[in-house]
């Protein structure tokens, strides 16, 4: 077995390469991850100019600017039980087939959507096959 020397500036470059590569952090570190209810709200003006906010009321922002300073209020979330949302969808499938039964010309269904202007429903991202052809429903009244 040979042991092929290097010249001494070499073997102290690599050494030093060797102990970078290992203190190096991760290329994209997670990042902890605040709870919305958690996090600092910034007012409207502020994030409209992406300028940092001190989250007063008012902030420093728009007192020094003499802005109105408004907070966004809380996003409401909406939750519905699945049972909910398979009846939800087993009526929007209802109400195209009875679209298809009182107009089985695509192109006059096609027309009336178009119409009615481009909105999506619910069933456009059901699991149902690709041929069925898909309409805007209406809400019940």
């Amino acid at each position: 077995m040979s042991i092929i020397k290097m010249p001494r500036g070499k073997e102290d470059e690599q050494q030093q390469e060797k102990q970078q590569q290992q203190q190096r952090l991760p290329v994209n570190p997670r990042r902890h991850k605040v709870p919305p209810a958690q996090r600092k709200r910034v007012a409207q003006a502020c994030n409209l100019r992406r300028t940092r906010c001190s989250g007063e009321t008012p902030c420093s922002q728009c007192a020094a600017s003499s802005r109105e300073c408004v907070y966004p209020g809380p996003s409401a979330k909406v939750f519905i039980s699945r049972t909910e949302l398979d009846d939800l969808k087993r009526r929007v499938e209802a109400y195209e087939r009875a679209l298809q039964d009182v107009m089985p010309d695509d192109d006059k269904r096609k027309e009336l959507v178009a119409r009615q202007g481009s909105f999506s429903t619910p069933s456009e991202t059901s699991s149902a096959s690709a041929s069925q052809q898909r309409f805007p429903s209406t809400s019940p009244s």
